[in-house]
């Protein structure tokens, strides 16, 4: 025999007539996998074509009244040529131009209320959403990484990646996991 106390306090006896009880599943809201299983699961490509003196940018947004929130787990960013640094940015503010397409990743479910904007800007930008410097998020090099860093996008929210080098081609692919934000 054995005892726990519950939430509330109260003693609460195991034997075999009384077991202890067993989740038999992850719980959605601290799971990833769980969340995969339960929720939608798509990849997502946006490309920003080289233009002269100008900086591309890339953006996965999650609109309003969407219903959901978009967990980011893995994500690649790919350059045209040379080594460059690559910017992130959580931001409320859309880029110019719509693009890009998703493929849905697990059978049965809908596609995403995903949109992705891509821009040749004039400058980089120099603060985030909250007022903060932006910095590079990676070394110079040929392309972006990110793996065991999950970014939640919530509804109205955009995140967009810069180059900080002009008349750079750069393309961006993720893998999202959508699940109602309820």
């Amino acid at each position: 025999m054995s005892a726990f106390l519950d939430e509330t306090g109260t003693l609460i006896t195991v034997d075999h007539s009384n077991p202890m009880p067993v989740f038999s599943k992850l719980d959605p809201a601290s799971a990833s996998t769980q969340a995969a299983l339960s929720g939608t699961l798509v990849k997502c490509w946006i490309n920003c074509p080289a233009v002269a003196a100008k900086f591309s940018s890339v953006q996965i947004f999650n609109p309003v009244g969407s219903g959901v929130n978009f967990l980011i787990v893995g994500l690649a960013g790919y350059n045209s040529s040379t080594s460059i640094k690559w910017y992130q940015h959580l931001t409320s503010n859309k880029l110019s131009t719509a693009g890009g397409y998703q493929s849905v990743m697990k059978t049965g479910t809908a596609a995403l209320p995903i949109e992705m904007y891509y821009q040749n800007l004039d400058s980089k930008t120099a603060t985030n959403a909250l007022g903060v410097t932006v910095s590079a998020t990676t070394p110079a090099g040929g392309s972006l990484q990110l793996t065991g860093e999950n970014i939640c996008i919530t509804e109205g929210y955009g995140l967009h990646y810069e180059a900080d080098a002009a008349n750079i081609g750069i393309t961006m692919t993720a893998h999202i996991i959508a699940s109602s934000n309820s």
